[in-house]
């Protein structure tokens, strides 16, 4: 049995650095919270071009200009070295969100979800808040 763990809460700023020249989507994998959400909003004329990568591929692979002015937008999942490379792309990107549709914390709390996703969950999300709250 998994015990009780509480993960910090999201404390975003919601101010963007400076105004969004391309929006970069990280995501695990095709999902409705892109294709359903993200997606149209992002086909909508004046948003800025956007890029999807996967959250396990390298962010070294992208050039370090694209991410100047870039939205960096996390949909549901995260991990270290894409968290390394927001940090480190700080001061240059326009922002950084976090888009989850999830509740999350009760997903990994309810105990009928099977612990493999539970653990999916913590992983790849809930660990990194933290880090994460830092600089979104």
């Amino acid at each position: 049995m998994l015990p009780i763990l509480r993960f910090p809460p999201l404390r975003a700023t919601g101010r963007l650095r400076r105004n969004v020249r391309r929006v970069i989507v990280v995501q695990a994998k095709p999902n409705p919270s892109h294709d359903y959400y993200l997606a149209p909003r992002l086909a909508v004329p004046g948003v800025p071009e956007h890029e999807i990568h996967r959250v396990g591929s390298s962010p070294k692979a992208i050039p370090a200009e694209r991410f100047d002015g870039a939205l960096l937008l996390f949909c549901r999942y995260l991990n270290g070295p894409w968290l390394d490379a927001a940090e480190a792309m700080a001061g240059r990107v326009a922002g950084i969100g976090y888009f989850i549709d999830d509740d999350l914390d009760a997903l990994f709390a309810d105990r009928t979800v099977p612990l493999s996703y539970r653990l999916t969950i913590a992983w790849r999300a809930l660990m990194h808040r933290r880090r994460l709250s830092r600089i979104l």
